[in-house]
C-alpha cells in the first residue's frame, strides 16, 4: 500500500513530533546523554525540519555544548535566510 504526497507529509510530521516528545521525555529525566544521542538520529533522519533543527541547537545548548549549538543555529541561518516563512524561528535562534 502506497501513501499519498499528502498522507506521507503528515506521518513523516508525527514521527518527528513523536521523536521530539521522546527526546523531551529524556531530558526531563535527566538522561541528558541519550536526550542527545537520539536528538541527533532524529536530525539526521529530517535534515529538512527546522523544527527539528532547532531542537537540536536548543538541546545543546540546555547540555552545556554551546561550540555544537552555535554552529546548528548558524546552519539554519544559512539554510533558511532567504525563507520569509521561516523567519521568526529563525529569529528566536539569535
Amino acid at each position: 500500500m502506497l501513501f499519498s504526497p499528502e498522507s506521507k507529509k503528515i506521518w513523516i510530521g508525527r514521527e518527528e513530533d513523536l521523536s521530539l516528545l521522546i527526546v523531551n521525555y529524556l531530558v526531563h529525566l535527566k538522561d541528558f546523554q541519550l536526550a542527545t544521542e537520539v536528538m541527533y538520529q532524529v536530525a539526521s533522519r529530517h535534515p529538512d525540519s527546522l523544527p527539528v533543527q532547532n531542537a537540536l541547537g536548543r538541546l545543546l545548548l540546555q547540555v552545556g555544548n554551546v561550540v555544537e549549538a552555535k554552529a546548528v543555529f548558524l546552519q539554519i541561518r544559512a539554510t533558511y535566510a532567504d525563507k520569509p516563512s521561516h523567519q521568526p524561528m529563525v529569529a528566536i535562534n539569535e
